[in-house]
C-alpha cells in the first residue's frame, strides 16, 4: 500500500492510496481450470498475467478502501507528522510518497485482528500470552 501526498491545503494533506500485489499466491479468483472451457467453476490460485485482471483490481481497490477508511476514523489531530513521529510511517525520499513501515505495518494489523475477534476468541490467546511471559 502506497499513500501519494497529492496536495496540501490549508485545511489538510489530499492523500490517494494506491495497492499493488506483488506476490499473488494467497488471493483466490473464481474461475475455470486453464484450458477447461465448460469445467466447472473454482476458487482458484491468481495467476500473474492479465488473465486475472479484473479480480485483482477488485482486490486492490477493496484493500485500498479499508487502509483509506482505517485513514478516516483517525482523530483529526493525528497528523502524517505525527505518523512519522510514532514510525508507523515513512516518507519515500524524492517523492509525495509514504509508505508503512514494519512496525507500522505489524501494529495495523494487530489492531484489525483485535477487532474483528470476540472476547471469546481472545481470551485462550491472553491466556497463552500471559503463561508465556510468566
Amino acid at each position: 500500500m502506497k499513500l501519494y501526498d497529492k496536495t496540501y491545503t490549508p485545511k489538510g494533506c489530499v492523500l490517494r492510496a494506491e495497492a499493488t500485489i506483488h506476490n499473488a499466491d494467497d488471493f483466490r479468483v473464481y474461475r475455470r481450470k486453464e484450458g477447461d472451457r465448460n469445467g466447472p467453476r473454482a476458487w482458484r490460485r491468481l495467476r500473474r498475467g492479465i488473465a486475472d485482471l479484473y479480480r485483482r483490481a477488485q482486490l486492490s481497490h477493496k484493500a485500498a478502501a479499508r487502509y483509506l477508511h482505517a485513514f478516516a476514523t483517525v482523530d483529526d489531530a493525528t497528523t502524517l507528522d505525527q505518523l512519522r513521529a510514532h514510525a508507523l510511517i515513512t516518507k519515500i525520499v524524492g517523492t509525495h510518497r509514504y509508505q508503512l513501515t514494519s512496525s507500522g505495518r505489524r501494529i495495523i494489523v494487530a489492531i484489525l485482528s483485535a477487532l474483528r475477534s470476540t472476547v471469546a476468541q481472545l481470551t485462550p490467546v491472553t491466556a497463552q500470552l500471559t503463561a508465556v511471559a510468566a
